[in-house]
This record gives C-alpha cells, structure tokens and sequence, in this order.
C-alpha cells in the first residue's frame, strides 16, 4: 500500500540522531580518547612534581616541575590536534553535510592546526617555570579560539540538516494530507492539523538556533550562543516528535477507514 510506504519512510527519518558514525571516526574518536587519558596522566606526574617543588625548592625539583610542564602542554596539544581530526572525519564522513560546511570545517581545523604546530615550538623553548606559565596562558587563548570555530561549525552542521529533515516531513505530511482529504477522514485530517502545527514550531526553533549559532564568535560570550542554539534545536527535537505522533496517529486512522 502506498501510504504505508509513506510512514515508513517517515518512521525512519523521524530517527532524529543528526550525524552518523563511521570507522574512520570512531577510530579517530578513539585516539582522542587516549590521548586525552595521557594528558591525564601527565597532568598527574606535574602536579607531583609541583607539591615536591614546594617543599623543596632546589633546582633540581624546579626543573623536573618544568620538565613534566612542558611534557603536560605537549599532551594537551597532542589532545587538541587528535579531537580537530575527529571532528574533522566525522564532518567527511557524513552524507547530510553539504560539501560547503565540510570545506569550512575542513579550513578551520587546518588553520586550527597550524597553531598547534607553532605552540608546539613555543613549548619546545621554554626554559624556566616563568616562560611556562606564559605559554600555559597563551595555550588557553588559543584553546578559546579553536572551541569557537569547532562549535560555530557543529551549529551550521546541525541546522542544515535540521532543515532538511524537516522539510522532508513536511513532504511526507503533505502525502498523508492528500489520502486523508481524498478519503474525507476528518479525524485524520485533525491529526495532520496538529503536525502541520509542530512542523510550524519545529522550523521556527530551527531559525532561532540559526541566529544564535551565527553569533558563536569573539569578542562576545560564544559558549552562551552555542548553548541557547542547542536549547532551540533540542525544542525543535521535539517539535518534530510531536508531529511524527501525531502523522501517526492519523495513519492508523486511515487504515481502520475512520
């Protein structure tokens, strides 16, 4: 039957998971993660270092405390770079990104990593606790600017294909509609009435996550953009819930010949 064709297809693009996961991100996810776990560890042989610099302040203990920092910032970068590659697959590897934001993902993670490299020569030249603790404060800029650009990037990734999920249920609605009116179900008819009204809501909240995405940037509070853009996306989430529902509902409703 042909309706059922129609909610089929529907069921399975109501499946609101956004993005899909291949091989190739999942492995590079997964050198994220270890890299991740050795600037943990890092992180841990530093600040032993730094309580043992305390108590005993010769140069000896001064240096290890530069040496295990410099090991710790190399192990942060090394973390950084393994992420950008991750998000940088992940993009590649998605069908429902348009090559556009793939190429703008793409250019921001290669700009991204050319600051890795010089922070790696940065790194590399320091020499005592005072040029360490000046490299830590620009590693943190830095860190600040690559955050902006991946969350810019991820916004724009999900708006477009909130967009287009959306626009194929108004297509699969529009279908339902049509077998509705030709068989005079009013109850069904309702139903689609109501979806017509999320659909409505959902592309509104998509609009609204737009414009807070668009203003993830600095100078300004990015985090605070991005996070009220998913706040809006995860409306229109359920937005699109509602009329999935509510298509449903009026599917059944039409099989019984109400």
């Amino acid at each position: 039957m042909k309706i059922f064709n129609i909610i089929t297809c529907l069921i399975v693009l109501i499946a609101l998971q956004v993005s899909l996961v291949h091989a190739g991100a999942q492995d590079a996810r997964q050198q994220w993660l270890e890299a991740k776990e050795r600037t943990a560890e890092l992180r841990e042989e530093h600040n032993l270092a730094k309580s043992e610099y305390r108590q005993d302040k010769t140069p000896e203990n001064e240096k290890k405390v530069v040496d295990t920092g410099k090991a710790l910032l190399q192990a942060a970068l090394d973390e950084a770079e393994a992420w950008l590659e991750w998000k940088k697959i992940e993009a590649e590897e998605n069908p429902k990104v348009p090559s556009e934001i793939k190429e703008s993902i793409a250019s921001d993670v290669d700009a991204n990593l050319a600051k890795i490299d010089s922070l790696r020569n940065d790194v590399d030249s320091v020499k005592n606790s005072l040029e360490l603790g000046v490299t830590f404060l620009k590693m943190l800029k830095a860190h600040g600017e690559l955050m902006v650009d991946v969350a810019r990037n991820n916004g724009n990734m999900w708006i477009y294909i909130a967009n287009d999920l959306v626009s194929k249920v108004e297509e699969s609605e529009g279908k339902l509609r049509a077998a509705a009116e030709k068989a005079d179900s009013k109850n069904a008819l309702a139903k689609l009435d109501a979806a017509e009204q999320s659909i409505k809501r959902a592309r509104e909240n998509i609009d609204r996550a737009d414009n807070m995405y668009d203003k993830v940037k600095l100078p300004g509070a990015p985090f605070i953009n991005f996070n009220d853009g998913n706040v809006f996306l995860n409306a229109a989430r359920t937005d699109l819930a509602d009329a999935h529902r509510n298509m449903l509902d009026a599917f059944n409703i039409l099989l019984r010949g109400e």
